[in-house]
């Protein structure tokens, strides 16, 4: 097989299994009959305008804060921005890599905000050539007043899935595996993506992005994506059920469930 040079970095890793996980149990303890879901969701309207991680391997910080984002615009009702680069350092501080571009585990992401919270853009600013350097003491001041308080695993099956994003209207954090056809000119251009050919397409490597929604009878998960809003259908993407819920495809799912 011919290596492919891609076109954006994918350093989202694997998260090391953790038994003290909290696990999002609501579709086993408050379920829903499946044929009262709605046929279809989308959150999108309470999202926060899409950003750009340009070459910085910061997809973790992107899915993580878009999560914390929608989390403050559904509460407040205004559109807030927070800051991408303070995650990313955070969570690499976490693994031990801040003079590093290594990517990180979502869970160190999810653990980072709980921690430290999460600044506001203005504090520190998402400029992919300070990655290295520690946020101020003001950002952290300010990140203090919004930190995760609850965060919980989520299942990778259909159930879970969208008793989450319709009964509960939360989005998901996860990790997926990105193929050749991921970087495609029809994918640029649609935000439709295709089932990998496993074993004649080459894997590049783990990315981590932002489920906001479900159609049940087109069979996908809508996603928010990290890569600017001309990329896909305005920054957004589409990825089938059977993409999403394979376990070789993609994992670790993870919902904010409030904050401070």
């Amino acid at each position: 097989m011919t290596h492919v040079v891609s076109k954006h970095p994918y350093r989202r890793r694997k998260d090391r299994h953790d038994s003290r996980d909290h696990k999002y149990r609501l579709h086993l303890t408050a379920p829903v009959p499946p044929e009262t879901l709605p046929r279809r969701v989308d959150l999108r309207s309470f999202c926060s305008p899409i950003e750009n991680q340009g070459d910085l391997g910061s997809c973790t910080g992107h899915a993580i804060v878009g999560a914390l984002e929608y989390e403050e615009n559904l509460q407040q009702e205004q559109v807030v921005q927070l800051s991408r680069l303070f995650v990313y350092y955070n969570e690499r501080a976490i693994e031990g890599t801040i003079y590093e571009d290594a990517g990180a585990e979502i869970r160190d992401g999810i653990k980072a905000i709980a921690q430290f919270g999460v600044a506001k853009e203005d504090l520190w600013p998402y400029d992919p050539s300070q990655f290295t350097i520690k946020p101020s003491l003001e950002a952290y001041n300010d990140a203090m007043n919004r930190r995760a308080l609850q965060y919980q695993s989520v299942a990778q099956n259909l159930d879970a899935m969208t008793h989450c994003l319709a009964v509960f209207k939360r989005p998901i954090v996860m990790g997926i595996q990105v193929f050749e056809s991921f970087e495609s000119e029809e994918v640029a251009r649609t935000g439709v993506v295709p089932m990998p050919q496993v074993g004649y397409e080459q894997c590049l490597g783990g990315h981590a992005v932002l489920c906001v929604g479900y159609d049940l009878d087109k069979e996908v998960f809508i996603f928010r994506n990290s890569w600017g809003d001309s990329w896909g259908d305005k920054g957004y993407m589409y990825l089938p059920f059977r993409y999403v819920l394979n376990a070789n495809l993609a994992e670790d799912l993870w919902v904010v469930m409030k904050m401070q």
